[in-house]
């Protein structure tokens, strides 16, 4: 007597985790009860030339380098710090141009904004933070359009 074994085939695809940056928002699947605060700065470039130079230009480049030509503007930094609510903290859109029910502290903490300000076309910003170690850096570039163009540098490969 034969018998028959039917099999079923059970794939578990991960949904590959991503940080998306826009000139209003932000959205971040590696954001948890236990890593939800960040940081964010507004970049200088150190030299006139590099205020010129487009996305395009440094595709291609060595970008640890190239962005040693940027220093952080202090005064901008501001940390903000997801407050707990229904809604996954992995799920949510953080909007710098809207009260998100937290206020942006700037380090000294003393200082604080309801609403950040949407980040500046043509720019360069500095998030830390973002993942669940402090040794990864996210350097966005938000274009003429508003997109962000995302380059992470590991300090521990830098």
């Amino acid at each position: 007597m034969y018998g028959v074994c039917s099999c079923a085939l059970l794939s578990l695809v991960e949904k590959k985790r991503s940080v998306r940056i826009t000139s209003e928002y932000i959205e971040n699947d590696y954001w948890y009860e236990y890593n939800r605060s960040f940081t964010v700065s507004k970049l200088v470039p150190k030299h006139e030339y590099i205020t010129n130079l487009t996305i395009d230009s440094i595709i291609g480049s060595y970008q640890p380098f190239f962005l040693q030509n940027f220093e952080e503007n202090v005064e901008s930094q501001r940390v903000g710090y997801l407050n707990k609510t229904k809604v996954k903290f992995s799920s949510r859109r953080v909007f710098f141009n809207k009260y998100n029910g937290f206020n942006w502290y700037k380090m000294d903490r003393e200082h604080n904004d309801r609403i950040f300000g949407n980040l500046h076309l043509r720019s360069w910003y500095l998030f830390t933070g973002l993942f669940h170690t402090s040794a990864t850096y996210v350097y966005a570039y938000i274009d003429e359009m508003g997109n962000g163009h995302l380059y992470t540098v590991s300090l521990s490969n830098y």
